[in-house]
């Protein structure tokens, strides 16, 4: 039997909101990905938790696909510190993230 060779993902991944640059980290762990992948339960669970707040339960999650200096600065226009995100906009780049960036849907640059 012919031995299959894997490799993981060693490009950066980056994005831009109103031409703002935001990197992702190239290596998320399988283990990351699963935790995030329980965001929603996550999410359901803190809405109805009225001592927690559903946006830092989203939050904290994301910290782990953003670079760190990235994440810094996608948060502060989440909670709209600066450059306010619309609901709308932010939905579509977390279904790019997730979908074709981190996702089963990805495809390497060529």
């Amino acid at each position: 039997m012919t031995r299959k060779s894997f490799t993981t993902r060693k490009d950066r991944i980056d994005f831009d909101i109103d031409e703002e640059v935001f990197y992702l980290k190239p290596n998320v762990s399988a283990g990351q990905m699963f935790n995030v992948s329980s965001l929603k339960g996550k999410m359901d669970a803190a809405m109805g938790d009225p001592d927690s707040n559903a946006g830092t339960v989203l939050m904290k999650e994301l910290s782990q696909v953003f670079e760190d200096e990235s994440f810094i600065r996608f948060e502060k226009r989440f909670w709209g510190e600066y450059g306010p995100i619309d609901i709308g906009t932010f939905n579509e780049i977390i279904e790019w993230i997730f979908g074709e960036a981190l996702g089963k849907d990805h495809t390497p640059p060529s």
